[in-house]
């Protein structure tokens, strides 16, 4: 009786099945969007300034969607997946049926998807958090490392059946996906709610922690203006400033892959098979991070991230062939993985409880912002000077940020707070 006690309280595996639907949608709806929308006739300029429109759309509309979630005494964070889950699916339907029709009707269907899709995951964390909060068990490492490995098979399958099938595979994979985050939405036990998430989850939760930022509405309010965060943590203010430009290179090599492989003489197919592999990559650190830490410090794996994030872009742009390829994915663990992990133990540890969330929540910030400038310039870049432009400037913008986020560890961090 003990043991299913204890059994009914632990969701890592009912919260992994999230995570893993959640990161297979991310796959094909970012990961493909080049593929799907240069089929429908957008140039590089257009994608680029869809994709950053969907990423400035939700950091204006996630604050007041998170607002109305934790105000509401009857609508619960999970209906709310299971909502825009349903509307995810209603998208993909209607981009299949408008897929050989005008690429303005595309545009605005593709364009509210990846929104939605960008919308949902504060509300994935807030899941979790709200499920730690009332004492469930929960290992968000695990979990996340489930959607890794969804990511990982998603990106896979589509670059192997899309060879076959065309663009077309892209609706029909988001609808897939968006029908099991539906069902496993539904399927997820229900917690009680609190108007406030944890910030930290080690401790209590096999030492996992939350790897992004919850809604705007569910932090617990930080006393202080911005200014006088960054005057007590001035290390963090040249460590953001130092990721903007690192997010950007990110984006070149992360959302124009297809360019990039074409530019190498393949197609989808290798498309996936890079992205897959990436994926399978950063299962590594995700896994093993506990054991990093107790060699390095925490700001330390934070910091020289920066630095693999650059290799990759370099690395990339130097590449002769498609099979170039394969091993500077070997880079990913150490710079995106290493990133998303070392990130939140960074904050935890160098900030005042009043102050984690807010650390996190510029974190996120600088991330949305940098999505928006990179898709911008990106789709700039490669309808004027080419793939070879795009990557020349992305590791020069990414070699800028990575000395910052260096730079950063010269600075005393203010231990007064911690």
């Amino acid at each position: 009786m003990k043991h299913r006690a204890r059994a009914s309280r632990d969701l890592t595996f009912p919260y992994a099945r999230l995570q893993m639907f959640y990161w297979m949608n991310m796959a094909v709806t970012a990961g493909y969007a080049s593929f799907f929308l240069l089929g429908a006739k957008l140039t590089n300029s257009q994608i680029g300034l869809l994709l950053a429109a969907g990423g400035l759309l939700s950091a204006l509309i996630q604050p007041l969607l998170a607002a109305f979630a934790d105000k509401s005494s009857s609508l619960s964070v999970r209906f709310l997946m299971m909502l825009m889950s349903a509307l995810l699916l209603a998208c993909a339907l209607l981009l299949a049926f408008l897929y050989h029709g005008g690429a303005a009707a595309v545009s605005v269907i593709y364009l509210l998807a990846y929104l939605i899709m960008l919308l949902q995951q504060p509300f994935l964390n807030a899941i979790g958090a709200e499920s730690i909060d009332a004492g469930r068990r929960l290992n968000f490492g695990l979990s996340r490392a489930f959607g890794s490995a969804g990511y990982m098979a998603a990106a896979f399958l589509l670059g192997q059946f899309s060879v076959h099938t065309g663009p077309v595979l892209v609706p029909a994979g988001i609808a897939a996906a968006s029908s099991a985050l539906l069902l496993a939405s539904a399927a997820y036990p229900k917690v009680q709610k609190h108007s406030q998430q944890v910030g930290d989850a080690s401790g209590k939760n096999d030492g996992a922690a939350q790897s992004e930022t919850l809604p705007a509405a569910s932090r617990s309010r930080a006393e202080g203006s911005i200014f006088s965060f960054f005057t007590r943590y001035p290390q963090y203010a040249i460590a953001l400033a130092g990721l903007l430009p690192v997010f950007i290179g990110h984006i070149y090599i992360n959302n124009y892959l297809l360019q990039i492989v074409e530019s190498k003489g393949a197609g989808s197919s290798s498309m996936g098979n890079l992205m897959s592999v990436a994926a399978l990559l950063e299962l590594t650190v995700m896994l093993i991070y506990g054991k990093l830490r107790t060699w390095r410090p925490d700001p330390f794996w934070f910091r020289i991230s920066g630095i693999f994030f650059t290799l990759k872009v370099l690395l990339t742009l130097l590449a002769p062939t498609i099979g170039f390829l394969y091993p500077v994915q070997l880079i990913q663990p150490l710079g995106w993985g290493l990133l998303s992990v070392s990130s939140v133990y960074y904050i935890s540890e160098t900030m005042a409880p009043s102050d984690k969330v807010k650390g996190q929540a510029f974190f996120t910030a600088v991330f949305t912002l940098g999505n928006v400038l990179g898709n911008l310039t990106a789709g700039l870049l490669l309808d004027h000077g080419g793939v070879f432009s795009m990557l020349l400037c992305g590791s020069v913008v990414s070699a800028s940020g990575a000395a910052l986020l260096l730079l950063s560890g010269r600075l005393p961090a203010n231990r007064e707070n911690t």
